[in-house]
This record gives C-alpha cells, sequence and structure tokens, in this order.
C-alpha cells in the first residue's frame, strides 16, 4: 500500500510545481529585473511585492498560488473540513505536497531532465482544446495552482518531474518468484477473484416509464418476441429483427461476459437465477423491456496465475518506483535549506469561508483523509 504522502504527491503533481523560480516570475518593469532573471531567487522587493509560503533551496512557493489550491481542496471536501482547525490540518499537507513537488522539480533538474519547446507547446495545445482560451481554462488553471501567463512553465516543470519519476523507475527486476509470491499474497487477501459471470442473449425493446403509451407498446413488443422465440424461433434471428440494443443486436443479442451486480437488480436477478437454458419472462429495467437466455454461468474463482502475471509485474515495479521516489525526496528534504512562512488561518481569511453545518460529535473519518 501506498503511503499517505505518496498519494499526495501523485495526486498533486500538478500542484506541487505550482510556483517557479524566481527568475520566471519578476515583472520586467522592476529595477530588480535584471539581477531576479540572472540569479534564482527573490529579492526582498519582490517578496514583498508578492509573498512566498516556502523557499526549498533556489525555488519558491508563492502565497497567492498556494492559497489558490487550498480554496479548491476545501471546495472538495465540503461536508468534511467543518472548522478553521480543519482547513489549517489541510493547509500543512498540501503545503508539504507542495514543498516535496519543488525538491522533485530540484532532483529532476540535477538528474539532467530536459523538456523541448515543442514538449510544452504541444501540453499547453491540449489544456486549450479541452479548456478553451477563457474562464473555464482559468479556472481550472487556478485550481492547480497556475495562472496562463505563467503555465508553459508550470507544464515544463510537470513534464520535467514525470520524465524524472519514469526514469527511476527503470531497471527494476521482476523475477518470475516475486511475481509468483505476489500472486499468492493476492489471492489469499481474495484480490485476484473473478466474480460470478454468465453468458446470455438478450432482446431489448427501449422505453420510457414515464410514457405510459409508450411503456405498454413496448411491453406488448416484447411480449411478442417471446412468443416468437417459445414457438421455436431462433432467439438470435428474433434479437437481430427486433432488439434495440445497438451493441449487441448484430451479434444476436450475445453478451460475452455479464459480471454480477454490474447490471441493473432485476437484469442481474435474471441473469443469475434463472435456470440455463430457459427463455426469462419479460424483464423491466429503467430502460426498457427485455427477454433473456442464459447460456453459461461462472462462479466465482480466482484470476489464473498466467492471466494476472502482467499486472502483478506492473504493479511490482510502480511500488519500486515510489519506494525510489520516497527515498530521494527524503535523502534531498535532509541536504536542502527548507523554510515556510504559511501565515495561520481565521476563520474570516477572504476567500475561505467555512460555512458547514457545525461539525458532528464524531466522525468515521479524520478531516482531511478523504478526498
Amino acid at each position: 500500500m501506498k503511503s499517505e504522502r505518496t498519494m499526495g504527491i501523485l495526486m498533486l503533481l500538478a500542484l506541487a510545481v505550482s510556483a517557479y523560480m524566481g527568475a520566471a516570475a519578476c515583472p520586467a518593469a522592476q529595477p530588480e529585473a535584471a539581477a531576479c532573471q540572472t540569479a534564482p531567487g527573490l529579492s526582498a522587493t519582490q517578496q514583498a511585492d508578492r509573498p512566498i509560503v516556502a523557499r526549498v533551496g533556489d525555488k519558491v512557493i508563492f502565497l497567492d498560488r498556494f492559497e489558490d489550491v487550498v480554496a479548491h481542496r476545501i471546495e472538495r471536501l465540503k461536508g468534511i473540513v467543518y472548522t478553521p482547525e480543519d482547513v489549517e490540518t489541510q493547509r500543512q499537507k498540501l503545503l508539504e505536497y507542495m514543498i516535496d513537488g519543488k525538491v522533485m522539480a530540484i532532483l529532476a533538474e540535477r538528474a539532467g531532465m530536459e523538456v523541448s519547446d515543442a514538449e510544452v507547446e504541444e501540453a499547453v495545445k491540449k489544456a486549450e482544446a479541452e479548456y478553451g482560451r477563457g474562464p473555464r481554462l482559468e479556472e481550472h488553471l487556478r485550481q492547480i495552482g497556475s495562472v496562463p501567463a505563467e503555465y508553459p512553465q508550470f507544464v515544463r516543470e510537470i513534464i520535467m518531474i514525470q520524465k524524472w519519476l519514469k526514469g527511476i523507475g527503470e531497471g527494476v527486476v521482476v523475477t518470475g518468484d516475486d511475481i509468483a509470491e505476489e500472486y499468492d499474497k493476492l489471492k489469499a487477501a481474495g484480490v485476484l477473484t473473478m466474480p460470478s459471470r454468465a453468458r446470455v442473449r438478450h432482446v431489448f425493446i427501449r422505453a420510457n416509464k414515464d410514457d405510459a403509451e409508450k411503456w405498454a407498446e413496448a411491453k406488448e413488443r416484447i411480449d411478442q418476441a417471446r412468443a416468437r422465440i417459445r414457438a421455436g424461433e431462433d432467439f438470435a434471428e428474433v434479437a437481430e429483427a427486433v432488439s434495440e440494443d445497438p451493441l449487441t443486436k448484430h451479434k444476436g443479442g450475445l453478451m460475452e461476459n455479464v459480471m454480477k451486480n454490474q447490471m441493473q437488480p432485476a437484469f442481474d436477478k435474471a441473469v443469475f437465477e434463472l435456470p440455463i437454458g430457459e427463455i426469462s419472462e419479460p424483464v423491466a429495467t429503467s430502460e426498457g423491456w427485455h427477454v433473456l437466455n442464459v447460456l453459461e454461468r461462472h462462479d466465482p474463482e480466482p484470476v489464473p496465475l498466467q492471466a494476472a502475471t502482467d499486472t502483478i509485474r506492473k504493479s511490482i515495479i510502480e511500488r519500486e518506483r515510489h519506494a525510489r521516489m520516497r527515498k530521494q525526496i527524503e535523502e534531498a528534504r535532509a541536504t536542502l535549506k527548507i523554510e515556510t512562512f504559511l501565515p495561520p488561518f481565521t476563520a474570516t481569511d477572504a476567500g475561505h469561508p467555512v460555512d458547514a453545518p457545525p461539525k458532528p460529535e464524531a466522525q468515521d473519518t479524520e478531516p482531511g483523509e478523504s478526498d
């Protein structure tokens, strides 16, 4: 299992690189701009103009970007985060994640990770294609700790860190014994178990229950289809002729691998209770009417080792990559100069209202442990 802190780093990878080296943030009109562009970090004047919440080596995390990220996080956790103390817990966690992100950026630079302008341009274009260039993009960037003017540098650091993360996972050797041992553990824990499944044919007539007339017409049509099948017509031929399921109609209504508890309750009940080979009574779901014929049914069984091998190998490699990442981050943190300047949170802070109902006496989930 990955630690909460490791999961936080990965979930907030974009957030972790939300601030840039001082050279990227200096307004050209300021007298100190030239010095800022040639040396990492911010001058005292620039720090006054744009407060920082942390300094990690020669990199900084700006307070305004940090607070944007916090505001988005608190909004997502409404109903879990109730009090100023809960908000402060979230702020502390987010700051630690973002500091780890700056450490990763430093490690990526030390490892010689390079990002081309073409890679940055492609990533920016993808974001613009998804969110446009207006308010939707600006809101998305605020949520991840950026703004349009800073986004290219933001993306550059993200790509650099991603390359570093990929690199530290290279060279991991996974043996057959490793896979077999992991398979046995997962099997014993019930993780590698295939649920009950069935092979089914069905005829489907679409209808909306809210339209009584259409619903009755659909019921009449499914009754007619069922009567044809019971009279001896081939189920597959009837399905191809009248079924309204576009995914199975051309296959004679065949559904190859229906897993238990994945369909609507009435459909699921028919699939896993109807005797094999029999034709069901009409089955109503929220989508319309069905007639089913169960061809095969299988009880739960372990996933075979051969089928699970590739997934297990990737899982072991990923676990080792996380361990290497965590080790390198901790070693770097021990040698880097890290300073934090997090101002205390109060319930009256602008942009961070705590307007949830009073906190219950007891909670099953500790504040900040749920996403």
